[in-house]
């Protein structure tokens, strides 16, 4: 395309008024302006492979959008199958749904491109994405999100994305606010972004498993930065490794949550490691239904069949580490962490400390300035955390007490 402004209504490629040939649309980035003039979907591609874009910019007019299919209005669409579709060095902006939908078994590349202004810039559903190097502004509900219908195989990869405020205009209690939101999907790679002034998590992964999340930097997310949980009965999750992520002024650092009580679904085998959390608020969240009240303050929070290692916590409002929450709490590791500036250092569940809770071992970690208490019992009352009883664990060399063992730890 030559420069210029082209206005267009819903334009569609499909195999037949394309002969089923690959189509590839070209500018020098920034100097094509295709803008949506019409109704319905602004350009949808349903079975038609190869097709790719380049340097264009699709701009919405906040036009109002048709659903694609029921509850997903969609400005750019692709589906039907569709593989090697592609949008490099693009804009997709101002339109009210959302940015770019992939669905349907297609398989979509997304690269290098700016999103502003949508409910969601990149959703793929029951399909694949690459999304690389990406830069989502101002979204209303969600940046980008990766859902399967069935908890089963996905492989998207989520890498090098820059994503800059996300708020939650549908309301809820976590589906939406969040930077990444991963739900069902298996095996997504969600790695090297930086995620920052989201309104519930920077990245939040329900159900599914055999997650990779590495190397992200998150800054001012409102509720939990790092989410790992298996939020309903069927919607497990299995297998996960947070690691060196570093992240700051959030209401929690990372949560793997759920252990199939109160009709949740059960998250476990995670690995959380080398992890550099700082300045954990104890955020109030007065959104209807949200329960407790406050994000209360926690690095890290784990509930079974986790290894909690080699994380630096530095300056938490109510906790550093919690190795189990009550009931919940089986088989977890709690080893080479460095914890400074928490009430609580490391907190353990006191249903394993008195034998009715699973086994525990807490050992080589450092904990300093604990005011409330280095490495002790605790019990969760419903809305916050406390200690149980006066001893303290921090200094003993080697003890076991119940389904705990505690071993050269050092509180200072």
């Amino acid at each position: 395309f030559q420069p210029g402004l082209y206005d267009s209504g819903a334009t569609t490629v499909l195999t037949t008024n394309g002969s089923g040939k690959p189509l590839q649309v070209r500018a020098i980035p920034g100097s094509v302006t295709f803008r949506f003039t019409g109704t319905g979907t602004f350009l949808a591609i349903t079975g038609q492979s190869q097709v790719r874009f380049e340097g264009i910019v699709f701009y919405g007019d906040n036009r109002p959008l048709a659903d694609f299919v029921p509850g997903r209005p969609a400005f750019i669409a692709v589906s039907g199958g569709a593989k090697d579709v592609s949008f490099e060095k693009c804009q997709v902006a101002y339109s009210p749904g959302i940015g770019v939908y992939v669905a349907s078994g297609a398989d979509a590349l997304i690269r290098d491109t700016f999103f502003s202004n949508h409910s969601i810039g990149i959703w793929s559903e029951n399909a694949r994405i690459s999304a690389l190097a990406n830069s989502i502004s101002e979204m209303k509900n969600n940046g980008i999100a990766v859902w399967q219908d069935t908890i089963t195989g996905d492989n998207s990869t989520i890498s090098g994305n820059f994503i800059n405020g996300v708020d939650t205009v549908a309301g809820g209690t976590g589906q939406n606010g969040n930077g990444v939101s991963v739900f069902r999907a298996v095996g997504v790679s969600i790695t090297d972004n930086r995620i920052i002034n989201t309104k519930y998590s920077a990245i939040r992964c329900n159900g599914g498993g055999l997650f990779n999340i590495s190397n992200n930097n998150i800054w001012n997310t409102r509720e939990v930065a790092i989410f790992v949980e298996a939020p309903g009965a069927g919607i497990d999750l299995t297998g996960c490794v947070v690691s060196n992520n570093s992240m700051d002024t959030v209401g929690n650092g990372i949560n793997v949550a759920n252990s199939g009580q109160f009709s949740d679904g059960t998250s476990r085998s995670v690995i959380v490691e080398g992890n550099r959390i700082s300045n954990v608020l104890d955020n109030p969240i007065p959104d209807t239904g949200y329960w407790p009240p406050s994000t209360g303050g926690g690095g890290i929070s784990v509930e079974q069949d986790c290894v909690v290692s080699g994380n630096l916590i530095d300056g938490a409002a109510l906790v550093g580490i919690q190795a189990g929450i009550n009931s919940a709490s089986r088989d977890l590791v709690v080893t080479g962490n460095l914890v400074r500036n928490a009430p609580i250092g490391i907190g353990v569940s006191n249903d394993a400390v008195t034998g009715s809770g699973g086994s525990v071992v807490v050992s080589g970690n450092i904990v300093r300035n604990a005011s409330t208490g280095g490495i002790v019992p605790t019990v969760f009352t419903g809305t916050t955390l406390n200690r149980v009883g006066t001893t303290e664990y921090g200094n003993n060399l080697g003890i076991a007490v119940g389904g705990v063992t505690f071993g050269n730890n050092r509180f200072i």
